[in-house]
């Protein structure tokens, strides 16, 4: 049976992972000019968002002082050979408001990256559970630490998670005057292009979750290793983002990410709402400013920038 984290998919189309990006990233003029919250604000009216919108379809909601909200549907790509939600993969969409709560009390072209983070499950999330609802809620902010916390509803409005996280508020970019002049004068214009297919959480999904005759008659482990072989098919979340065991044996499990175009790109900055400076041999921004950041307005390799 093909593995597709190796030989692509079984129709020999290739991995979504490996498909050009889509997504934006925030302008480095608008993150030097704006506070968190204008930014956060302009991106919600905009409808731009990351790559990992694209492919999960979370998507930012509403935008207060101290307050943000995500939400994100419940597809059966998400799901993993046992039929359900993981923590981790709930994880992406408790992150990103979490982070978004901090950032709403920052001041212009100041960094933050998470430190410390906390889950706790307190419901099984499966696609019938719907449209999950992420609010975010600052607790602190400080100069050098912000703290937030999050709850996550499911479509009928049931508690699914509660989630914290502490952040580390970094020294704030010192940025030239002619610099932040420049990118007052010429904000950047970009518009939503016409995708040449449906985003990969709308497509018809592919892989499977195993039966409950699998689970009743193979112990866990054997389960593993013929998910590690490909005697078992690999389930949905594998399709979607690569992610499979790589070996298992008793007590030890490893698992491959095979962090695609999406994936990588939105980890290419410190923070997936917050921003930092790029190496010495990173490209520097418009404006010659060395800073990156989540998502935003400008296009991920792989989109069409329009004017």
């Amino acid at each position: 049976m093909a593995r597709p984290d190796e030989e692509g998919s079984p129709s020999g189309e290739t991995p979504i992972w490996e498909e050009p990006v889509r997504g934006f990233y925030t302008d480095p003029g608008q993150f030097v000019t704006l506070s968190g919250l204008d930014l956060l604000r302009s991106m919600l009216e905009s409808g731009l968002g990351p790559p990992v919108r694209y492919l999960f379809g979370l998507g930012l909601t509403s935008v207060e002082p101290g307050g943000v909200t995500f939400t994100m549907p419940v597809t059966d790509w998400l799901r993993i050979p046992q039929g359900v939600v993981s923590g981790a993969t709930l994880g992406i969409l408790a992150d990103a408001p979490l982070g978004c709560a901090v950032q709403t009390a920052l001041p212009p072209a100041t960094p933050f990256t998470t430190a410390e983070i906390s889950f706790k499950f307190l419901r099984t999330v499966v696609p019938q559970s719907g449209t999950l609802t992420a609010k975010g809620r600052l607790i602190h902010a400080g100069k050098t630490t912000g703290v937030s916390l999050v709850e996550v509803t499911d479509q009928v409005g049931r508690l699914a998670a509660v989630t914290s996280t502490r952040c580390a508020i970094l020294p704030r970019v010192e940025v030239p005057w002619e610099v932040i002049e420049q990118a007052l004068k010429n904000p950047p214009r970009i518009r939503e292009p016409d995708w040449p297919s449906p985003h990969p959480y709308e497509r018809p999904v592919a892989g499977e979750v195993l039966s409950q005759e699998i689970w009743d008659g193979t112990d866990g482990l054997a389960v593993m290793q013929s998910l590690v072989t490909g005697d078992l098919p690999a389930p949905p979340l594998t399709h979607l983002c690569g992610i499979a065991p790589l070996e298992a044996a008793s007590q030890r499990v490893a698992v491959r990410a095979r962090p695609g175009k999406a994936v990588r790109r939105r980890h290419s900055h410190a923070r997936r709402h917050g921003h930092r400076l790029h190496g010495a041999d990173d490209p520097p921004g418009r404006y010659g400013v060395r800073s990156g950041g989540p998502q935003g307005v400008l296009p991920a390799p792989g989109c069409t920038r329009r004017a």
